[in-house]
């Protein structure tokens, strides 16, 4: 999943090179999680983590809205 979200979005420059290695950071904590029972983040991790998350999805938003107004506008883009 993260190489193809790499290659449509990072690679072709909608989403900045941090935010990918931000949503990366992300899948390694979250297996950390799955597969570790010990594990646990800090509250100081946890802090550095929302203004980063927020920023993502609010690029993916406005990606989700310009797709949407594309293709109202019979602009699609393969």
């Amino acid at each position: 999943m993260l190489s193809q979200f790499g290659l449509h979005f990072i690679k072709t420059g909608l989403i900045e090179d941090k935010l990918g290695g931000f949503l990366s950071r992300m899948e390694q904590l979250r297996e950390k999680g799955d597969y570790n029972c010990i594990f646990s983040v800090s509250e100081e991790e946890l802090c550095t983590i929302v203004e980063p998350a927020c920023e993502l999805v609010k690029v993916i938003k406005g990606i989700i809205h310009q797709e949407k107004e594309d293709s109202a506008n019979g602009n699609l883009q393969h």
